[in-house]
C-alpha cells in the first residue's frame, strides 16, 4: 500500500564550492573545507526545505 512514510529524499552535497569560496575562508586567511564552514549549516538546511516542498 502506498503511504507517505515511504517516501525519502537525498540530498547530495559535491563539487569545488566556487560559489561560496569567499564563505569557506577562515579569520586567519586559509581555506577550509565547506563542510566546516559556518554557513554550511545554513546552507544545507535552505536546501532540504526548498526539497521538501516537492515531496508529496
Amino acid at each position: 500500500m502506498y503511504t507517505t512514510t515511504n517516501i525519502w529524499a537525498l540530498v547530495l552535497a559535491a563539487g569545488e564550492g566556487s560559489r561560496i569560496r569567499n564563505l569557506t575562508i577562515s579569520s586567519s586567511g586559509l581555506h577550509i573545507p565547506k563542510q566546516f564552514a559556518a554557513c554550511a549549516e545554513l546552507v544545507m538546511r535552505a536546501t532540504v526545505q526548498t526539497r521538501a516542498m516537492s515531496i508529496p
